[in-house]
């Protein structure tokens, strides 16, 4: 397989100056920013934003809460040679790709006993990830309309024990209340079905969501475009909206 060499150049640009991508879907909790900045503090840049040319100037594909902590920072930016539709896909898939990896448990335990930090935020996510625990870092659990009790939300995320109301197929296209898409595709060999519903102002593009996702406070602010693989979290997913906003908030526009 030959492999194309997309990057055209290695500058210098002030963070601030970068223009942020509209499309970007990633959210940056405070606990992520804090930590983020800890690093920034102790180490500084060590890798490079990765942005392409536009005719307004440099849009970023990744490295936007970087950008956005030091943005009078003169940072590394790795100027790639694509077009929107590549940037698009590179955006979709960077960071699922990163996830996708596994974990050594015991290398990772003797790195963490060799790397410590003056920073007290920094020192908890190095606390929180040698406890296995990173994703508590990042998750929080959304104000529900008519939840009140400890006991419904835990109710609510009971994913295991039935099978979904809604049943899935691959290749479904659901809308929810009209706004938010759920599309049970591949999120990587599949990626021109659900590219095209990205168009549009204040959109996020939401690989692998759970059930709760377009019950979350973001849902109320933005459109989300939800690619869902899993038939039977994608019916869940429907499931816990239809609980919520009743069951005409769901329709099937696509199979």
């Amino acid at each position: 397989m030959q492999i194309k060499d997309r990057i055209k150049e290695l500058k210098r640009v002030r963070a601030g100056d970068l223009i942020p991508n509209p499309k970007n879907w990633r959210t940056h909790p405070t606990a992520q920013q804090d930590a983020l900045r800890g690093v920034l503090a102790e180490v500084g840049y060590a890798s490079a934003l990765i942005a392409r040319e536009t005719d307004d100037g440099l849009m970023l594909v990744d490295g936007h809460l970087r950008a956005e902590t030091t943005p009078d920072a003169e940072g590394p930016v790795l100027v790639l040679d694509i077009n929107e539709a590549e940037s698009d896909l590179l955006l979709a898939t960077l960071d699922p790709l990163a996830a996708m990896a596994g974990q050594n448990d015991d290398r990772l335990a003797g790195l963490l006993e060799t790397v410590s930090s003056s920073n007290d935020t920094v020192n908890a996510l190095l606390q929180t990830l040698a406890a296995n625990e990173l994703e508590s870092l990042t998750l929080t659990e959304p104000e529900l309309p008519g939840l009140t009790e400890q006991g419904s939300l835990l109710a609510l995320l009971n994913v295991t024990s039935d099978d979904p109301r809604n049943l899935v197929a691959h290749g479904d296209i659901w809308k929810l209340n009209d706004r938010h898409a759920l599309i049970c595709v591949s999120v990587i060999k599949e990626w021109a079905t659900w590219s095209p519903y990205l168009d549009g102002d204040n959109v996020w593009f939401c690989p692998h969501p759970g059930p709760m996702v377009p019950l979350a406070d973001e849902a109320e602010r933005t459109t989300l475009v939800m690619v869902q693989p899993d038939k039977y979290i994608a019916g869940h997913i429907l499931d816990r909206y239809e609980d919520i906003h009743g069951a005409g908030a769901i329709a099937k526009v696509q199979s």
